[in-house]
């Protein structure tokens, strides 16, 4: 009888995921909840493994967030041009994010916003430029630009990923987010699972265009425009986004909080992913003041 009640737990957890495309052709992963409606703009995994493609993986994912919170987790369209910046992703992201509007809540006008990495510079640029929609956001490991530490880093990647050299690309990048054993296992893992496909970007396009717009962001004039509550999420062991970065960002955006892991690095949202969920959670279920 156990065995029995635990596989159908497991079943109505994914039957609470499933997936879809919305306008312009962006892929998303929907994890079923509460009324609000969370838009999750995902770092450089989008290119790794898109939204979508591992929905089993995200059935118990942020399980108090979802007691008031759909979570939406959009990825990035691979109909795009590869030469496209920063710009025209967050006019992309705003046209997707009303086009969730409308299949979820045709009469709210708002969604919460989050994003890592080149997702959380996304998150800003949408809610400096396209306001209206959001109520409030949650970036982790991301800022405004990145640090010149995080430039040469990034350039770094990019050669990599033009070259093909997955197998140093894999190491360089295991190398900026973990710490400790964790960084050794996943390139210990990463060696073991290249040779059969695993850890090989499904879209390198999508990766290169990722890094591309990560090197050419630069929001420092625009943060002024976002006018809703905003909570930054960093570590300090980040090179891409290290504490001055992540202060001079919570200086420029009017309502900002800043909270600092101090023994994580860019993969926070990983490494730390219990005290990560339980602090964006936090965040988004604080009643917001009249």
């Amino acid at each position: 009888m156990l065995k029995l009640a635990g596989i159908k737990n497991r079943q109505a957890r994914i039957n609470q995921v499933s997936v879809g495309i919305v306008r312009p052709g962006f892929p998303y992963l929907r994890v079923a909840g509460g009324e609000k409606i969370l838009v999750y703009l995902p770092g450089l995994s989008d290119a790794f493994a898109s939204p979508g493609e591992y929905p089993h993986a995200y059935a118990g994912i942020m399980p108090r967030l979802r007691e008031t919170h759909t979570i939406l987790f959009l990825g990035r369209s691979g109909q795009r041009p590869p030469g496209m910046g920063l710009a025209d992703m967050v006019d992309d992201i705003d046209t997707a994010i009303n086009s969730v509007l409308i299949q979820e809540k045709p009469d709210n006008h708002v969604v919460d916003l989050a994003g890592s990495a080149i997702g959380g510079i996304a998150a800003l640029a949408v809610a400096a430029h396209h306001p209206e929609q959001i109520a409030r956001i949650s970036i982790n490991s991301a800022a405004h630009r990145l640090s010149d530490e995080g430039k040469s880093i990034v350039s770094h990647w990019l050669e990599l990923a033009t070259q093909q050299s997955w197998s140093a690309l894999s190491d360089a990048m295991a190398g900026v987010a973990f710490t400790g054993l964790r960084r050794s296992l996943t390139k210990a893992l990463s060696r073991i699972l290249l040779p059969i496909g695993s850890g090989i970007p499904e879209s390198p396009e999508r990766l290169m265009q990722a890094l591309q717009a990560m090197l050419a962001a630069d929001l420092g004039t625009h943060l002024g425009k976002i006018q809703v509550p905003t909570q930054i999420i960093g570590g300090a062991m980040d090179p891409l986004f290290p504490n001055d970065i992540l202060e001079e960002a919570a200086a420029l955006i009017p309502y900002s909080d800043l909270l600092m892991f101090g023994s994580a690095a860019h993969g926070l949202a990983i490494e730390k992913r219990k005290q990560f969920e339980a602090e964006m959670t936090a965040f988004f279920q604080e009643e917001l003041e009249d």
